[in-house]
């Protein structure tokens, strides 16, 4: 799993296997990024620019120009309207087991 932005991009190390769910967060805040796999920092990219939420679309399961899509499914999409830090990160991706992952 990636996170493309603009200057580069952010690889997660944990190997995605078929048939079972990830937990996958963002946390943009407006000078860094946090890529999570699971509730676990894949890593982070500082960003010149602010996070603009009204700068137009988000593509979920792909990138802009390029011909890679996700071949799978998403499941309970949640906006924030701040940064979470990484222990509600965590929290939330632990709660999988849960009916309902938002707290």
């Amino acid at each position: 799993l990636q996170y493309p932005y603009d200057a580069g991009s952010i690889t997660g190390s944990i190997p995605v296997e078929t048939d079972r769910w990830y937990h996958v967060a963002l946390v943009a805040d407006n000078s860094q990024r946090s890529f999570y796999i699971d509730g676990i920092l894949q890593g982070q990219a500082s960003i010149a620019k602010p996070f603009d939420r009204d700068r137009g679309r988000v593509l979920l399961g792909g990138s802009q120009g390029k011909r890679a899509a996700l071949d799978g499914l998403l499941d309970e999409i949640t906006w924030y309207d701040r940064a979470l830090d990484a222990n509600e990160v965590k929290n939330l991706a632990q709660s999988l087991n849960r009916s309902v992952c938002l707290p």
